[in-house]
């Protein structure tokens, strides 16, 4: 995909966006270079793609411009191109975790200075998550946070033999963030409070704030929890994969499918979700409607109007 160009402030070439050849059938996705460019900068490739294509979305917190010092300069296709933090924490990890995987992310693959673009791509929000093969669920780049993630192989995820104690303290830490009126009722299995712990839930309490993420972890077919460079499968919490688990746990997870298969059922409508998720935080105040809109009976008869 090609764009044209102008001059930066340093010189350099600005990115520009080229219009969807297809906008009614047509996502972008990036592939991000393993290499960095000779000065470090992170480089990817966008390209115009379709739902058909195979990829994965990123469901993060966008941040405030100048956070850690921001904007930060990356390159796509060659071109000089402007992220926040938050994200460019994100790039670096995934420059060496998922280097050529085909990416989705919103502050990237949709124009936001094109309108009538950025309310189409909007709208088809509920499609693009959950035609996703997966969603990570970026939570920052906490490092004393990622030190509690758990490194779970194939085998563990299928049996609580594999599984050591603490980890059952961490799920419960993040279930009880994510939904506190459910996962409290389980109760701390360990009454464990420390650093660590204080750390994770202050990352996932920052990211479940965000009024975007209840539809993007809801429509997900798969969830991937990323903590600075460590990441967890929340699907390992199905119900099924945790029929020998002990009963409090196996709970966690009957309650996360439970959740998961209510929300995309839509059988809720706008009004409910509002009043539930009145707590959720979101820049511009349409968006608490629009973040919803795929989750609720409404939601095909509601245009995004930005």
């Amino acid at each position: 995909m090609e764009s044209k160009c102008s001059e930066s402030a340093d010189g350099d070439e600005t990115f520009w966006y080229q219009p969807l050849a297809n906008p009614g059938s047509s996502i972008r996705l990036i592939e991000i270079d393993p290499d960095t460019a000779s000065d470090g900068t992170v480089q990817l490739h966008l390209f115009e793609s379709t739902f058909l294509e195979e990829y994965t979305c990123l469901s993060y917190v966008w941040g405030q411009e100048h956070d850690g010092g921001g904007p930060f300069r990356i390159l796509v296709n060659g071109k000089t191109f402007n992220v926040r933090c938050n994200l460019n924490n994100f790039l670096c990890v995934a420059r060496r975790k998922y280097a050529k995987r085909r990416l989705w992310i919103d502050a990237i693959c949709i124009d936001q200075a094109n309108t009538p673009e950025r309310n189409h791509q909007v709208q088809q929000m509920g499609n693009i998550y959950s035609r996703a093969k997966e969603v990570i669920a970026w939570l920052g780049n906490n490092c004393l946070a990622a030190e509690i993630i758990p490194r779970i192989d194939s085998r563990a995820r299928h049996t609580a033999r594999h599984l050591p104690a603490d980890i059952w303290f961490y799920l419960w830490l993040f279930m009880s963030t994510v939904r506190p009126d459910c996962w409290g009722l389980c109760g701390n299995p360990s009454g464990k409070r420390n650093k660590r712990s204080t750390a994770l839930k202050e990352a996932v309490r920052g990211y479940w704030a965000r009024a975007w993420v209840t539809q993007e972890i809801a429509l997900a077919k798969r969830v991937r929890l990323l903590v600075h460079d460590t990441e967890f499968d929340l699907t390992a919490l199905d119900s099924a994969r945790m029929r020998n688990f002990r009963p409090t746990f196996r709970a966690l997870g009957e309650l996360y499918a439970t959740n998961t298969r209510h929300y995309k059922s839509q059988d809720q409508h706008l009004v409910e979700l509002l009043n539930n998720y009145a707590w959720k935080e979101c820049a511009i105040e349409r968006d608490r409607v629009f973040s919803l809109l795929s989750l609720c009976v409404e939601g095909a008869d509601i245009k995004v109007d930005y």
